[in-house]
């Protein structure tokens, strides 16, 4: 087996002509415990951090990141952050929050002052939400970033003291508190908090011959080792008994914007939604986007849209679409290390394509309201761009986005748009 120093030293030397990824991988495959070593050498070696460290947490056991955790913060207290420590707990926030409870003091007194600093607080319970909260009541330094911190705990009984704070002005109102809240998955209307997703989380799985054609779209890169959807576990996923669904197409239904077919996305199982049956979910990929920013339809008993909004005068649209290539997929339940994930965090390694849990959002939340009833939606799925089109082209949401779908249980309304860099 190849010594791990010598990968690091290569890479100090070489960069990515080392071909880091690569050499990482075969020392998961050929001995998956010595990963732990190889992370923590990593962050004292190469402090800058790099993908293939990054990609390399997704291979250790819970408890082999719980050692690499402490590690991490042994260092912060010793000499201060960097980015490759940022790293661990950035990472540890989504696949294993539990385990940074007990650093969450550590974290608060001295902070990474990175964009996700905040969600280690995502499984923090009543204690650490009573440290929280004696911080903001001292007014303090910390009283404001205590305040997100709270909100960022993702549970109702929070989202509500956070509210019930900040309407008196802690921190000192610049947006409203629907941008704090929709982060966190959650409204507050009439004194009362909505969460908008829901915890059961499931992925899309694609059958073998697909991903095969889908690493045909990177099989010449020089990163193919990190970019081929074989080497992540959200790409293989296992479930039980699962039942197959249909994936793209072209729905019986036509667009409203431009008056050809809608084009199909996914079938959802019943009851996912509280629906007593199959939910057809669809959009025009011609339009969506481009012709209108957000489309929504009403679906019939039979799970079947129709757009809500019927232009009179049919459009030309500027960037005509072929549908999603037509395949069989399974919707599995997703395994708790994988119910949280990040776009940026993912780079395009992980598998993005869910059925509700949590949005990995782009741009930030954006929860459409129902054009029916005006409520908040739910979060229903989402699809990531380097899908398949008929012709197998690869499709983007934009430059290489997500699409985000809703779904009003109240009204069998559904919502579409995307969100891109």
């Amino acid at each position: 087996m190849e010594d791990f120093k010598e990968i690091i030293k290569d890479f100090k030397s070489r960069a990515w002509d080392s071909k880091p990824f690569d050499r990482m991988l075969r020392i998961r495959n050929e001995s998956r415990g010595d990963l732990l070593p190889f992370l923590k050498l990593c962050l004292t070696e190469v402090p800058k951090g790099g993908t293939f460290v990054d990609a390399a947490f997704s291979y250790i056991s819970e408890e082999e990141f719980k050692e690499l955790i402490a590690y991490a913060i042994f260092e912060v207290k010793c000499h201060g952050w960097t980015d490759a420590i940022c790293s661990v707990v950035d990472y540890a926030s989504l696949q294993f929050p539990l385990l940074l409870i007990e650093y969450l003091p550590d974290l608060l007194e001295s902070r990474s002052n990175t964009y996700y600093e905040k969600w280690a607080w995502r499984k923090a319970g009543g204690k650490q939400v009573g440290q929280l909260l004696e911080i903001i009541d001292s007014g303090g330094r910390l009283k404001n970033y205590a305040w997100e911190c709270l909100v960022n705990v993702r549970k109702k009984t929070a989202i509500l003291k956070a509210h019930e704070l900040f309407e008196k002005g802690c921190p000192r109102p610049q947006i409203g508190f629907d941008t704090y809240s929709m982060e966190s998955g959650f409204v507050v209307r009439d004194g009362d908090a909505r969460q908008l997703y829901r915890d059961n989380t499931y992925h899309i799985i694609f059958n073998e011959e697909y991903i095969t054609e889908l690493d045909q779209g990177v099989v010449d890169s020089v990163n193919y080792a990190a970019l081929s959807r074989r080497n992540h576990p959200t790409w293989a996923i296992k479930g039980g008994d699962v039942q197959v669904y249909t994936f793209g197409g072209v729905s019986q239904s036509s667009c409203g914007s431009c008056g050809g077919s809608l084009h199909h996305l996914i079938d959802i199982p019943d009851n996912l939604l509280g629906n007593s049956g199959l939910v057809s979910l669809a959009t025009c990929l011609s339009c969506l986007g481009w012709e209108e920013e957000r489309l929504f339809y009403k679906h019939n008993s039979a799970g079947v849209p129709t757009p809500l909004k019927i232009n009179e005068d049919h459009c030309n649209p500027e960037f005509k679409s072929l549908p999603l290539k037509r395949t069989k997929i399974k919707i599995v339940r997703t395994p708790e290390r994988w119910e949280f994930q990040d776009w940026g965090l993912a780079n395009s390694r992980e598998n993005l394509n869910r059925v509700l849990g949590s949005p990995t959002w782009i741009q930030g939340a954006e929860y459409p309201s129902c054009p029916t009833c005006n409520e908040v939606m739910m979060f229903c799925a989402q699809l990531d761009s380097n899908l398949l089109l008929e012709n197998d082209q690869e499709w983007l949401w934009g430059s290489g986005g997500i699409c985000y779908i809703f779904w009003c249980a109240s009204c069998d309304v559904s919502g579409v748009f995307w969100q891109c860099t």
